[in-house]
């Protein structure tokens, strides 16, 4: 198991008493596509993860091939409206997979994705509901996940 899989499995262990989730923040964990491939399958299955809305995964090592990985949570977790994922080395390809989650998830109406390499202007395709803006301010540390 990657050190990037045993952080991702320690925090969501950590989540197993707590049934009012709402919020996973991974940023700066240094998850690649594996681990947030293996993260992912884990929160699918997790019943702590029912009430999740906003996930945190930016500044992280994702690259296009995590975005599979994002877009298969989105269509398992449909209650998911607020995801982070800036500083992902993330090409408009990858947003093109993220995307197409879309057709299940109904309820993300906010994508950030700043400081990836994506186009500068959404694409025609993508539902009006959905923004991508830059985040305003930085959220307090420690505020998300009971430790």
């Amino acid at each position: 198991m990657l050190v990037e899989e045993k952080f991702a499995a320690l925090h969501l262990s950590g989540t197993a008493g707590c049934p009012t989730l709402t919020e996973l923040d991974f940023n700066w964990l240094g998850l690649q596509g594996k681990g947030l491939d293996r993260f992912t399958e884990a929160l699918q299955q997790s019943a702590s993860a029912k009430t999740l809305t906003a996930l945190y995964i930016s500044h992280n090592l994702l690259y296009d091939d995590g975005c599979a990985a994002l877009a298969n949570l989105l269509r398992a977790r449909t209650e998911i409206s607020f995801v982070q994922a800036g500083d992902n080395s993330i090409s408009a390809e990858g947003i093109k997979v993220v995307g197409s989650a879309l057709e299940v998830n109904r309820k993300l109406l906010t994508l950030e994705i700043p400081r990836n390499e994506v186009p500068p202007r959404p694409a025609p395709q993508r539902p009006s509901a959905l923004t991508l803006r830059a985040p305003a301010a930085p959220r307090p540390r420690g505020c998300c996940v009971p430790r």
